[in-house]
């Protein structure tokens, strides 16, 4: 009877429960599922490992068969060996790399930041955890490989918040997550244009910063503090980057400037900033205020300087301790000095191009005059072996235009030749 009962519980385990447990994607308990074949499959070496007190662990043992059956991928032991029997293999250990924890504790006005790496995300170049009040964020940063005929900076900014975070689950099929949202984007631009003019001109690897929210706080500005995590991590990471990032919100309230300030502070100010320090200065300025002077904007950005210095001290020290050795950028060759006299040559017709009136002629005669540069540099550079990168030539042609353009303009003339206080002949009708 007992016998027949303890084949009956086994048939029903592996025959309708165990299949039940792996269709709707539940880890068994490894202890018990190694215990229970232990106990009903018969094999001649049960004798042998009766003496085992303390069960093995997952980390301790290695599959042996390539394809394993489903009580071999949710247990804790990896079966095979003789005929009419099964043998737990714990010939070899895994040997698990030891995460090392590094935190960075900050105050910044009333609020406590906690920024933690080494953990999370290893396989990235770097990745910061940040923790303040409720507020749980990710950030990753990660390089692709270095291509030389690439002549543009791929940059990639992507803030996302999950629906669990707020306990919601999503309502798009199969319950995952949906596109960004209009806030999301917002946050990811404020994010870009903080992080993007940092980067080494030089530097054209594609790069990818994404901030993931895990939970939120409502006193809490979400995407100005994930700010300060993405660049502690692309300050850790082997990215060439020229910060680090302060990224700061700025009330005042009642004549008193606060720093993340709770969601009462907010409703009830006068002065709402998102600015963003970098060690050489303000790097961007979002936000409105009701009425301030010029005075009273300048005296906001001086407090958010002047809060800001301590954090960008403390995050190079840290990235100093504990960051990676940054990755070498390959500069351009000098260009040979007749390429270069070939370039200058074209300031004086670049000049009376800019001074055509009409648009599509000036761009008409600008475009002609470069191709016809090329053409030159190209016949030069293949009778004289020197190498020639097209991408490399329109960029300097470029910057010929552009300095060109902004010497004119400061001069106080337009293209056309107008004058800066002076409107071009307008028309308008009504219609009958």
């Amino acid at each position: 009877m007992c016998s027949f009962h303890c084949a009956h519980t086994a048939t029903l385990f592996f025959r309708w429960l165990l299949p039940l447990a792996i269709r709707h994607r539940l880890r068994l308990c490894a202890r018990f599922t190694a215990r229970i074949r232990l106990r009903f499959l018969p094999f001649p070496n049960r004798a042998a490992h009766s003496h085992q007190k303390t069960p093995l662990k997952p980390k301790h043992l290695l599959p042996v068969q390539k394809r394993l059956c489903p009580w071999q991928r949710h247990g804790s032991i990896a079966f095979g060996g003789g005929v009419g029997g099964l043998v737990p293999h714990t010939q070899k250990k895994i040997k698990n790399e030891k995460k090392m924890k590094r935190e960075l504790n900050v105050t910044i006005g009333k609020r406590e930041f906690a920024f933690e790496t080494g953990v999370w995300a290893p396989q990235t170049n770097a990745s910061v955890v940040l923790r303040s009040g409720k507020a749980v964020l990710l950030v990753t940063v990660v390089a692709g490989a270095e291509n030389p005929e690439q002549d543009f900076f791929p940059l990639t900014v992507e803030y996302r918040e999950r629906y669990a975070g707020a306990g919601h689950i999503p309502n798009a099929p199969g319950r995952r997550e949906m596109r960004s949202t209009d806030a999301e984007t917002l946050s990811s631009r404020l994010n870009d244009r903080s992080l993007r003019p940092l980067f080494p001109s030089a530097y054209k690897r594609e790069t990818i910063v994404t901030i993931m929210a895990f939970s939120g706080d409502e006193d809490l500005d979400m995407p100005t503090a994930a700010l300060n995590a993405a660049s502690l991590a692309l300050m850790m990471s082997d990215i060439p980057w020229d910060g680090p990032v302060v990224g700061l919100r700025i009330i005042r309230k009642n004549g008193e400037f606060i720093a993340f300030p709770t969601k009462e502070d907010c409703d009830e100010a006068d002065m709402n900033f998102v600015i963003s320090v970098s060690p050489e200065g303000i790097i961007m300025v979002e936000g409105g205020a009701q009425e301030v002077s010029e005075d009273e904007l300048i005296e906001c950005m001086d407090f958010a300087e002047a809060t800001a210095r301590p954090i960008i001290e403390m995050q190079r020290q840290f990235a100093s301790e504990h960051g990676k050795e940054k990755l070498p950028i390959t500069e351009a060759p000098a260009d040979p000095e007749q390429l270069t006299e070939l370039l200058e040559a074209v300031v004086p017709d670049v000049m009376r191009a800019l001074h055509r009136g009409d648009k599509r002629d000036r761009n008409g005669e600008i475009d002609a005059i470069k191709q016809n540069l090329f053409a030159q540099i190209q016949k030069i550079a293949e009778e004289n072996s020197l190498p020639f990168s097209k991408s490399h030539w329109n960029e300097a042609f470029e910057h010929i235009v552009r300095n060109e353009a902004r010497s004119m303009i400061l001069s106080g003339h337009r293209f056309d030749d107008r004058r800066l206080d002076q409107v071009r002949p307008l028309q308008c009708e009504a219609h009958p």
